[in-house]
């Protein structure tokens, strides 16, 4: 299902809380970021014509899945059918539940996640996804610890990059009507659906043939290419709409507590004044936890 920004700061609140995991002190070695997104068609359709990100080719690394991917030397484009992988889970779980080899525990969790993928389960779920191999990008737009990551302001950064990678993914658009083309375009735009004739170009080439693939796209298809992107746009800023913007300075014990944007269903709450440890209130809900352990803040 979906991580909203508010989700992924409680979660991390929850790390700091249980383990004590001390948010801008957990330094970053990976991220993925990604959006699920529905379409108004089959994702294979999509996956199926993926051409290039940039100027690497897109391949599917396991036989039979619908994956694909463009790999770089510091990330990854990935791009895949949500809903297929969850079928797949889901068909699995069945197969694992009709057998006896599972202990009656091991039988109620599986049935639960059966369950749950049922439940959430979407059609025509297309993910697209960055995946960081080295940290050098996210360090420079100052993301270095777990802290950063639940500052409002990132989030809509990843919004932008999301978008500027989506914009470098090219596949033939099999909306595209070839027939009304002038029969010069027709030949090139056959070129331009295969693989192997991009391979042969150089950079020059390259930059002077993708602009022509999509101005000839965009004249002669429905641009599935824009709806995507209008999609991620949309979905970025429904996950994003409701975060409660906890930035670091809540997430670390030896900062001064300062609150911003409240959630609807605090407000009322008086701001908490914590003024001896026998009379210790909720940071953010404002109820007493005095009988808690000593140190508690939430």
């Amino acid at each position: 299902n979906d991580l909203t920004a508010t989700n992924f700061q409680k979660s991390v609140l929850d790390l700091r809380n249980e383990i004590n995991l001390i948010p801008d002190e957990c330094i970053l070695e990976n991220v993925e970021i990604g959006v699920n997104v529905q379409t108004d068609f089959n994702p294979n359709l999509f996956l199926d014509n993926l051409l290039f990100h940039r100027t690497t080719e897109f391949n599917k690394p396991i036989s039979g899945v619908h994956y694909m991917q463009s790999k770089k030397d510091n990330y990854i484009i990935k791009i895949y059918n949500k809903t297929a992988q969850n079928n797949r889970v889901l068909r699995g779980l069945e197969r694992e539940l009709k057998g006896n080899n599972i202990t009656q525990k091991e039988r109620t969790q599986k049935e639960s996640l059966a369950q749950i993928i049922k439940d959430q389960l979407k059609d025509n779920t297309l993910r697209f996804e960055i995946k960081f191999l080295k940290m050098e990008v996210l360090n420079k737009m100052g993301i270095k610890t777990t802290a950063d990551l639940c500052k409002r302001e990132i989030f809509e950064q990843f919004k932008r990059l999301l978008l500027e990678e989506f914009n470098e993914v090219y596949f033939y658009d099999y909306t595209t009507e070839i027939h009304q083309m002038k029969p010069i375009n027709q030949i090139s735009f056959k070129d331009y659906r295969n693989p192997n004739f991009w391979k042969s170009l150089n950079r020059k080439d390259k930059y002077y043939h993708k602009k022509r693939f999509n101005q000839l796209t965009l004249e002669y298809s429905r641009d599935l290419k824009g709806k995507i992107s209008k999609i991620i746009s949309e979905k970025t800023d429904q996950l994003t709409a409701k975060s409660l913007d906890i930035l670091t300075d809540i997430l670390a014990p030896e900062k001064t507590v300062n609150f911003r944007q409240i959630n609807h269903s605090y407000i009322g709450v008086k701001r908490p004044n914590i003024t001896t440890e026998n009379n210790r209130v909720c940071l953010v809900t404002g109820l007493d936890i005095s009988m808690q352990k000593k140190g508690s803040r939430f």
